[in-house]
């Protein structure tokens, strides 16, 4: 089985009452596999991104993915997960279930990525906050997603 890429995010809006994370999972060629979007209760935008690797890699576990390439845009996020000497009190819980993803047997790395390169994950977070049916799995791309994953398979940046 080929390395798949999966990338997520976590968005709080600014009045901080509706928060939701998304994610997507890619093929080693850029092809859509699979994507996801939760609604989150009140939260800080670090544990919105930690709930969108969380539920991403319950996801990708439950897909039967052995391979993957974790990406999200949270420098913090990423070096708090990688780091098992660092824990945040306050984010210790979920931190421990992701931790806990990450020593079953699968072939699994944490990379941050710049917010520019991260633009389908954000998508479906700023989607998450708006659903209110919890966690919603998608087979296929949602139509509004569609044009930005054509974006980021052929190169173009958007601002």
């Amino acid at each position: 089985m080929r390395w798949v890429k999966m990338n997520t995010d976590g968005a709080v809006k600014v009045d901080k009452t509706l928060a939701g994370c998304g994610g997507i999972i890619s093929s080693h060629k850029g092809e859509w596999v699979a994507g996801f979007i939760s609604n989150l209760t009140y939260c800080h935008s670090t544990q919105a991104e930690l709930m969108g690797i969380l539920k991403g890699l319950e996801m990708a576990w439950s897909l039967e993915i052995r391979r993957l390439e974790v990406e999200a845009d949270s420098k913090d996020v990423i070096e708090s997960i990688n780091d098992t000497h660092q824990d945040s009190t306050c984010h210790n819980y979920i931190l421990k279930q992701i931790r806990s993803y990450k020593d079953r047997s699968w072939q699994i790395t944490f990379n941050h990525i710049f917010r520019e390169a991260n633009k389908c994950a954000n998508w479906l977070a700023n989607e998450g906050t708006k659903s209110g049916n919890g966690f919603t799995f998608f087979d296929i791309s949602p139509p509004g997603l569609q044009k930005i994953i054509l974006d980021d398979a052929s190169g173009v940046s958007l601002s």
